[in-house]
């Protein structure tokens, strides 16, 4: 005798021995439980309706192939709701939710990444850093003033940059990383780690995503500078911040970012340049040949600011008769160019296509 029950998810009764649920049978042979079945490669199949013997159906997995082409076809993390159908499904599933390690705080969440992190299973997966430090103070506050004095915190924040650097080390695929830096105070302690983290990992970076205001790219130039060897894509995004930079710094950043942008010149095929407000024509004048340069967008106020004169832009693009692709867009006029936007919507700007080539 066997008890069946009922199953939820399908609608329609199925022997206990199949769910996994308790069996009871006059048969004193002892048969084989579910758990003791192979996972998916194996299942009991039986009509006790009818009066059949249980037997056994080996129902093969799909090839992987298969399986990347249905994936292409669902909405982004779908994979995740599919850990448990096959392993190839579990090692994709793994692999999309360990695929980004989020740094933007110290404490709780941020303990928590670098613990999971640190198991070599998961630090393998890994390919993509973010680092965007809200656990910095913003310039010019009480916080910023008092930072240095505060013993316990920067301890804290030590203990925690030097378990980071250890742990982002041992992830042998990363290749990608994003900086976010704002109106923040950027201590010696942050830009040490950042310049230690780049000489132990840059080699491994094939795109890099720089967004930072011009003072946060004077405090942490050096950490980009001669330590991408073997960088493909890069993008500089220089937004308006709650400071209006002073000329002297504007032409600052503007060299270095030329400095760590000529640095890669040997290796780079794609550049992604976005500003509001900071004069990307200068940049443009300062910059050397990328003989291997094949795509080049530009996220701009033509005619404005951050592209007059026109000629500098158009000089590199002449010497770079390499690229492929160019894309020049523009913001729409969300809110004048001359006034300081709030800052949820400095950060949603919409650039449209002004030109396309091809």
């Amino acid at each position: 005798m066997t008890v069946q029950a009922q199953s939820s998810r399908f609608g329609h009764s199925l022997p206990l021995d199949f769910s996994a649920s308790l069996t009871i049978s006059d048969d004193p042979t002892p048969r084989q439980t579910h758990a003791d079945a192979p996972l998916l490669s194996a299942k009991r199949v039986g009509s006790d309706v009818e009066g059949k013997a249980i037997r056994e159906c080996s129902i093969p997995d799909l090839p992987p192939e298969l399986w990347t082409e249905i994936l292409s076809y669902l909405p982004p993390g779908s994979v995740r709701k599919m850990i448990g159908i096959t392993r190839f499904l579990f090692e994709q599933g793994m692999d999309e939710i360990y695929e980004e390690v989020e740094m933007v705080g110290y404490v709780n969440v941020g303990l928590k990444v670098m613990e999971q992190t640190r198991h070599p299973s998961i630090a393998a997966r890994v390919r993509k850093l973010y680092i965007n430090p809200a656990f910095l103070p913003v310039l010019d506050t009480e916080d910023a003033k008092t930072w240095d004095d505060n013993r316990i915190r920067k301890l804290e924040i030590d203990a925690f940059l030097t378990m980071s650097l250890n742990v982002l080390t041992t992830c042998p695929h990363l290749q990608e990383l994003t900086v976010v830096l704002h109106d923040q105070y950027i201590p010696e302690l942050f830009s040490t780690y950042l310049l230690k983290l780049m000489e132990r990992v840059g080699s491994q970076l094939h795109t890099v995503t720089i967004k930072m205001t011009c003072y946060s790219v004077i405090s942490v130039c050096r950490a980009f500078f001669q330590t991408l060897p073997n960088l493909s894509r890069l993008a500089v995004n220089i937004p308006k911040g709650r400071y209006e930079p002073h000329e002297p710094d504007a032409r600052q950043a503007c060299r270095v970012l030329a400095e760590i942008l000529n640095s890669t010149a040997g290796t780079t095929r794609s550049l992604v340049f976005e500003s509001v407000g900071f004069s990307l024509s200068h940049l443009f004048l300062k910059l050397d040949k990328f003989p291997f340069l094949e795509s080049l967008e530009v996220r701009a106020k033509y005619g404005h600011n951050t592209l007059k004169p026109g000629t500098h832009l158009l000089s590199f693009i002449r010497e770079n008769n390499s690229i492929q692709h160019l894309i020049i867009r523009q913001p729409l006029d969300l809110f004048p160019l001359e006034a300081t936007p709030p800052r949820d919507t400095m950060l949603r700007l919409i650039f449209v296509p002004l030109f396309a080539l091809p």
